[in-house]
C-alpha cells in the first residue's frame, strides 16, 4: 500500500475504510474524498466501490 499511494498520504480514516471494504466487499464505501478514492484499492488490484455526493 504504501509504495503505490506515498504521494497520496492516506490518514488513518482512510486505511479504516479500506481495510473495512476488504473485510465487507459487498458494501460501498461512503466519502466525500473521490479523488484518492480513485486511487486507492484493496487486495493489492481491486478498486473500491464508492459512492460520493455530487460535485
Amino acid at each position: 500500500m504504501a509504495k503505490r499511494t506515498k504521494d497520496r498520504k492516506p490518514d488513518l480514516a482512510d486505511l479504516c475504510l479500506i481495510r473495512m471494504s476488504e473485510l465487507f466487499p459487498n458494501h460501498k464505501v461512503l466519502t466525500t474524498d473521490r479523488v484518492d478514492f480513485r486511487v486507492y484499492r484493496r487486495n493489492k488490484r481491486e478498486m473500491i466501490p464508492v459512492l460520493c455526493p455530487p460535485s
